[in-house]
């Protein structure tokens, strides 16, 4: 017998969600504990694609290749052989010599003419694609570490991420530059050789393996690339942190920053952090770039040398 509509409708059942009580992808993913995830690898891709041209400039600027390859050094190089006192002109000065020269000798000349505002992108592939991961990795690192050290020391009643002190938050960052620094050594060496060099990411990482230290080429200055990893995101991360809690006052229950006061209180983060890594930045720029134009490594100390 056909049953009515009442009786159907009883049938269905009454426990399933209504449209307003589903959930989006941004409450799951914060009853997950994956916010962290989801806005690093969001800040690293959308970072990447404004930053790069900007990164490209810096790294051409750091290793003298602000023009156009020429057989002869850099301008830079010759201004400061020409500016050195005579008692001072000394092998220091010819090595800088034969570095700039190394690096415009082994460019491709056929390549010059990429050398506009396209190639500012050279070698964003890479970093393109594996850019959201790292930072998902290290934010997840980051958040996880602060929420355990808060744990440790406190009865976890109240966020951690408006009272743990700095000092959690710079060991915190610390430990996630340690897990990235791993994995972003071979990605840059390789991405710094593509944006001098103009090779192609096949290229360059295979020129890199194919020197006689191989696999170790791609690891380095990891001194310097490690240092940079880990004390510049200290830096970032404790002067934002100490900038944003002056603004509300760290009160518990007290009023959240504004995106406008955050993306301040990022701004001058990020110059604390340029500022804190800058010169070991330019250190290993220069020991990437030597490693892809002759077979003899430089340490650290003999690239200080040649540069200061």
């Amino acid at each position: 017998m056909p049953q009515s509509s009442a009786e159907i409708m009883s049938t269905i059942p009454t426990n399933t969600l209504s449209f307003d009580e589903m959930k989006s992808p941004l409450h799951l993913c914060s009853d997950l504990g994956l916010e962290p995830v989801v806005a690093g690898f969001a800040a690293g891709t959308v970072g990447l694609l404004v930053g790069y041209p900007l990164d490209s400039l810096k790294v051409l600027a750091q290793t003298g290749m602000t023009r156009h390859p020429s057989p002869a050094p850099p301008p830079f190089v010759q201004g400061a052989v020409k500016n050195t006192s005579p008692a001072l002109r000394g092998p220091i000065s010819q090595q800088t010599r034969t570095f700039a020269t190394s690096i415009s000798t082994s460019i491709d000349t056929s390549k010059i003419k990429l050398r506009s505002v396209a190639s500012l992108y050279s070698g964003i592939k890479g970093p393109l694609a594996t850019t959201g991961l790292i930072q998902s990795l290290n934010f997840f690192v980051y958040d996880s570490t602060r929420r355990h050290l808060y744990e440790e020391s406190s009865s976890g009643l109240v966020d951690y991420r408006e009272k743990d002190s700095l000092l959690s938050v710079g060991i915190a960052a610390v430990a996630a530059g340690t897990c990235v620094s791993v994995v972003t050594s071979p990605l840059t060496v390789i991405k710094t050789k593509q944006q001098v060099m103009l090779w192609s990411w096949k290229e360059a990482a295979a020129k890199t393996l194919s020197l006689p230290r191989g696999i170790r080429n791609f690891y380095v200055g990891f001194g310097a690339h490690y240092y940079c990893e880990t004390v510049g995101r200290a830096a970032y991360f404790c002067t934002y942190e100490a900038l944003k809690r002056s603004l509300t006052n760290g009160e518990e229950g007290g009023r959240r920053a504004s995106l406008s006061e955050r993306v301040g209180c990022a701004s001058i983060s990020g110059l604390a952090c340029w500022s804190a890594i800058y010169p070991l930045d330019a250190i290993r720029a220069r020991m990437y770039t030597n490693s892809a134009v002759s077979s003899e490594s430089r340490s650290m100390p003999d690239m200080v040398k040649m540069m200061y």
